[in-house]
């Protein structure tokens, strides 16, 4: 299970025109950007496919499941 509110950005449909404001809030706040970045970067290779990722990333992501092995 991934914890999507540790590296993205979730509101309802009703606030999207509150999108850049939020995105600019949450740029302004340096180590809540930097701890979403780390949270992502921990969390990419499950929500990638490989077989659509190009040669040279699918091959440094041999060894992990994507989106698609479970």
């Amino acid at each position: 299970m991934l914890d999507w509110d540790a590296f993205a950005v979730r509101l309802p449909f009703s606030s999207i025109k509150d999108l850049p404001s939020i995105l600019r809030a949450l740029a302004a706040n340096a180590t809540a950007l930097k701890a979403k970045r780390r949270a992502l970067a921990a969390v990419i290779p499950r929500l990638l496919w490989r077989v659509a990722t190009p040669s040279p990333a699918r091959e440094a992501l041999a060894n992990t499941e994507d989106a698609f092995s479970s």
